[in-house]
This record gives C-alpha cells, sequence and structure tokens, in this order.
C-alpha cells in the first residue's frame, strides 16, 4: 500500500497520515488528484519530504518526486500550469531530483526558493532555467493567469535586477 489512510465512510473523505511537520500548502488538479507542500517529512508512512501529490483516492503517488525531497526548506507555494507542470515555491535553496537527461540520477539543484517540475513525474522541467533561480529569500505566493506568473514573496531580486516582493513572469 501507498500510504495510511483512515476511511470516513460518512463523509466519503480520507484522514492521510502526514508526519514530522505540516501541510501549509494544498493545489488541487481538474481530475481530483492533490498536491501538499509544508515541513512533513513523511507522507503515508513514505519519506516524502514537504512535497507529495495523492492520487484522487488518497493513495500518496509513489511516481512523483521519486527519492526527491525539498532537503533543506519549507514549501510554501504551489501553482498547477494548464499543461500540468508545477511550480513550487518556498524557503528553500536546493532540490534533490533526477532530471529528464539522467532521470535514475539524483542531484542537489540550486533554486533559491523556485523550481518548475514536470506534469508526469515531478522531475525538473527541460525549460526551467537560470532566469528563475535569483531570488533572495522566500517564495510565499504564486498565481497562473493568462500565461504569466506572479511570483510574491520576501525577496529583493529577480534574473539579477531588483524586485522587491513581486513579480510578473512569463
Amino acid at each position: 500500500s501507498s500510504g495510511a489512510k483512515y476511511p470516513h465512510s460518512a463523509t466519503g473523505f480520507y484522514d492521510i497520515r502526514v508526519e514530522g511537520g505540516y501541510v501549509g500548502v494544498i493545489e488541487t488538479y481538474t481530475d481530483g488528484r492533490i498536491l501538499i507542500g509544508g515541513t512533513f517529512t513523511a507522507v503515508g508512512y513514505n519519506g516524502k519530504k514537504r512535497l507529495a501529490r495523492l492520487k484522487a483516492n488518497g493513495d500518496v503517488d509513489l511516481n512523483f518526486i521519486i527519492g526527491g525531497s525539498f532537503a533543506n526548506g519549507e514549501v510554501k507555494a504551489i501553482s498547477i500550469q494548464k499543461d500540468e507542470t508545477v511550480l513550487i515555491g518556498g524557503s528553500f535553496n536546493k532540490f534533490n531530483t533526477a532530471s529528464a537527461a539522467a532521470p535514475t540520477t539524483y542531484v542537489d539543484v540550486d533554486t533559491y526558493g523556485l523550481i518548475k517540475l514536470t506534469a508526469v513525474n515531478g522531475i525538473i522541467a527541460t525549460d526551467y532555467s537560470a532566469k528563475y533561480l535569483h531570488f533572495g529569500a522566500d517564495v510565499l505566493s504564486l498565481v497562473s493567469d493568462n500565461g504569466f506568473v506572479y511570483i510574491g514573496g520576501a525577496f529583493n531580486t529577480y534574473n539579477s535586477v531588483p524586485k522587491i516582493n513581486l513579480v510578473k513572469s512569463l
């Protein structure tokens, strides 16, 4: 089984076991899947650190970020794009995952508070580029609208250009 879930027959909802911290942000897909982020270190007895995807039935999606984690900071913002790629923001500066070029090799990637992951398995998106890397601190909110991403938080530069706490980006 992919985790501990406790059905509530009267409501149809599940209690999902989350350990070692809290869930601070939740985003849903149109098909009922859920992304959760926060400070936790395990979801449903699986070592999903700080970010996990749940299937519509409440099971942990073990194919999302296989072996990866936000090892050194909290996930504070999630934005699911129209193509189902995922932007993740927070107070981290490294993300440990595979890439499309090396899907079985896990590396620490410098992120500085923002990373883009693929829709299928949560590895680093191939169009993820250094322009996203130059935040000074926390990304606290992400909103996608009409092809733009609005990034809010506590930072003073974006792509080496002075920007105070709010950016509109492609």
